[in-house]
C-alpha cells in the first residue's frame, strides 16, 4: 500500500496494480522482491470512492505521502 500511486487504479476494469513496495531504508527502489509478488487486485466499492480522490495527483508520487492519515470506517 505504501508504494500505491495514481497510475496503479484502473478504475474502469476495478482493480489496483501491485507492482512496487516502499521501504523506509530504501525510499527510492521501488522494486517488489520478485516478479511473483506482482499483483493485480480488486478494487471493491469503498477503496474505488476513497481512491477517486487521489486520481488526479501527480502519477510518479506515492499516495500514502499525500493522505496525511489513514482513512478507518
Amino acid at each position: 500500500m505504501l508504494a500505491l500511486r495514481p497510475n496503479h487504479f484502473d478504475f474502469a476494469n476495478n482493480t489496483l496494480k501491485i507492482d512496487e513496495s516502499y521501504d523506509a531504508d530504501y525510499p527510492d527502489d521501488l522494486q517488489t522482491k520478485n516478479l511473483t509478488s506482482n499483483r493485480i487486485m480488486p478494487m471493491f466499492a469503498l477503496t474505488k470512492e476513497i481512491l477517486l480522490k487521489y486520481a488526479n495527483y501527480d502519477p510518479k508520487e506515492r499516495i500514502y505521502s499525500n493522505m496525511g492519515s489513514v482513512v478507518t470506517n
